[in-house]
């Protein structure tokens, strides 16, 4: 089976070519000129120069592949509009290749975001369902690509598999988490709790390949988290991270109205330099809400798929890669 892989010097897509491989696929990668290749698979997989903004360039790597993994995109930007061009009018791009140049019985597989979905409410996790109301531009920006996906499932067999968040070995993002409780702090903000749902990229891989394989009818949607569906409290996270480094953590209350006040300067600072910080004015409105959870529970029943790492286990998979790597 010849797979073509999106975003696969990412994180995610770096954790799925290994899986790919192992399940004797034959891989190529779309990347970048300026993409690094990790040497553990760099002369495993054919390496697709091209960009999704630059649809002359997708034609050759969509040729003659039986499955697409569609995992690229942006999660941070500048403004609005650099999210639709990378995540929405780059998903329609890969498509019209698809269309015109692509295998007729070929697989494509999106991979969008709760974000897309937008927050749940209190102790009621999002199922597939329920309507979306994403609260920020990367949300609405993933939800956006979602439709047009949808639009050719009569043309092109897809789904769509809507992460909570993802962690594990090589992953930056969560990086924050370890590095704050190396702190001897677990700053709470406000008095609100708010909770959110994971998932280890090892079982994210292992739906993403049952998905792949399903008999399921185009067009499916299916959320992916661990078994924890209620989500993990922001301080039960730094708690769990502090504790696998060896550290106890303080809890301190931080007053909920100081995060604007960073937010503001170092979105002003991202403008004059040109580079996007983790905390900013899109990253706030989800950080706002109270509640990112959802349920796996139609994936396990519609496609076997069974999570096998908690949040415990997971990060200590996670700490044990982060120091062999030097990162804490």
């Amino acid at each position: 089976m010849k797979v073509l892989v999106t975003g696969a010097t990412g994180f995610i897509g770096q954790h799925l070519i290994r899986r790919l491989l192992a399940e004797n696929c034959e891989v190529r990668a779309l990347c970048r000129t300026t993409s690094l290749k990790p040497d553990e698979f760099a002369q495993s997989v054919e390496w697709q120069i091209g960009d999704l903004t630059a649809p002359e360039s997708l034609a050759s790597a969509v040729s003659d592949c039986d499955l697409i993994f569609h995992l690229a995109g942006a999660i941070k930007a500048l403004n609005d509009a650099a999210f639709t061009r990378i995540n929405v009018n780059g998903t329609v791009n890969l498509l019209k290749a698809l269309k015109q140049y692509g295998k007729k019985e070929v697989r494509f597989i999106f991979v969008s975001s709760l974000s897309a979905s937008g927050p749940s409410a209190p102790w009621s996790p999002k199922n597939e369902s329920e309507p979306c109301y994403p609260v920020s531009a990367y949300g609405q920006s993933k939800l956006e690509a979602e439709i047009e996906v949808l639009k050719q499932k009569n043309r092109i067999w897809c789904t769509i598999i809507r992460p909570a968040v993802v962690y594990g070995p090589g992953d930056k993002e969560s990086l924050a988490f370890f590095k704050i409780a190396k702190s001897r702090f677990n700053p709470h903000l406000g008095f609100e709790k708010r909770y959110v749902g994971m998932i280890f990229v090892g079982d994210l891989v292992d739906l993403l390949w049952k998905a792949a394989l399903s008999h399921r009818p185009s067009g499916e949607i299916y959320f992916a988290c661990d078994e924890q569906s209620d989500g993990y409290e922001w301080n039960q996270i730094i708690a769990t991270a502090g504790k696998v480094l060896g550290y106890h953590t303080l809890p301190i209350l931080v007053p909920q109205f100081i995060l604007p006040m960073i937010v503001v300067p170092t979105q002003i600072i991202s403008k004059m330099t040109g580079k996007i910080g983790s905390l900013n004015r899109d990253k706030y409105r989800e950080m706002n809400q109270s509640h990112w959870t959802c349920t796996s529970a139609k994936a396990q029943k519609l496609l076997d798929f069974k999570p096998q790492v908690d949040l415990s286990a997971g990060f200590k998979r996670t700490v044990q890669w982060y120091r062999e790597q030097n990162w804490i």
